[in-house]
């Protein structure tokens, strides 16, 4: 794999996560539902890997998000949802 192609294949992948993290959350209750079980496990420093991989599911990308360095400063900033 060429490295355009590769950076290009990044690039989207950080673009459908930022969408996941932005989206309008008045608008999609499952993002909203997701939020408030996933952040207090994270800001509480509870958090686990256990759940299936499919990379096409959005709430899954954004869980293991969650579980980087910068997904974990990102839900500690955010004010708590519930």
């Amino acid at each position: 794999m060429n490295l355009e192609k590769e950076a290009q294949e990044v690039l989207s992948k950080i673009a459908r996560e930022k969408i996941v993290r932005e989206c309008d959350l008045s608008g999609n209750a499952g993002i909203i539902e997701f939020r408030k079980k996933v952040q207090p496990l994270i800001v509480g420093g509870i958090v686990h890997s256990e759940i299936r991989q499919n990379p096409n599911d959005l709430f899954e990308e954004e869980f293991h998000y969650s579980l980087t360095e910068y997904g974990e400063e990102y839900y500690r900033s955010l004010n708590p949802i519930h």
